[in-house]
């Protein structure tokens, strides 16, 4: 499970309460994979002392509406989005809100998990976002029998030391290594 990025925006305004913020896609900085959506999060650059760098954060939120809208950003009016955050949005008492600068960026991304996924009585790479249904990606895949696994995945760190999957792990890991392997009939196609 993985969060993918989906947007890459700036804070056209300095926000006036902790659940909107207004972002504007406005520099050749700024990106968007696809349109901002009420399933999506965020994460919001908080600021805090502009003097140094330690107590800088990324500050996760949900979103729960996107509106399309316009702002005043490097001297002219843009199109923008509000985003509405789900709950109490950015958590005022740990990050003052009035610390988001004008001009910070904010990253959208969404929840997506890759597993091996049993369907027709054979195996696939599935793919879910959020809490949706999972759907074959890849495959079919081979059955696993003597150690040999149609999907598997292999951990390691930063020095390519392989790690077992565990969560006191998760922080260490810095590599992937994917494996997938056809059944016999289908091998070309997923060459």
């Amino acid at each position: 499970t993985y969060r993918a990025m989906r947007g890459f925006y700036t804070i056209c305004a300095t926000p006036g309460v902790a659940t909107t913020l207004n972002v504007v896609n406005a520099s050749g900085f700024a990106s968007e994979y696809r349109t901002p959506s009420s399933s999506d999060s965020a994460f919001v650059f908080w600021e805090g002392d502009t003097n140094k760098t330690s107590d800088d954060a990324w500050v996760p939120v949900g979103i729960s509406a996107v509106t399309s809208t316009t702002c005043t950003y490097a001297g002219s009016s843009r199109s923008a989005y509000t985003f509405t955050f789900a709950g109490s949005g950015i958590p005022n008492a740990t990050f003052p809100y009035a610390k988001i600068q004008s001009g910070s960026p904010v990253r959208t991304y969404e929840t997506v998990t890759l597993s091996l996924y049993g369907s027709g009585g054979q195996q696939w790479l599935g793919m879910k976002v959020g809490s949706g249904t999972m759907q074959p990606v890849v495959g079919p895949l081979a059955a696993t029998s003597g150690g040999i696994y149609g999907f598997q995945l292999t951990y390691y760190d930063s020095t390519g030391t392989a790690l077992t999957a565990s969560s006191t792990n998760v922080p260490k890991i810095r590599t992937i290594k994917i494996a997938l392997r056809a059944t016999p009939n289908d091998q070309e196609a997923l060459a």
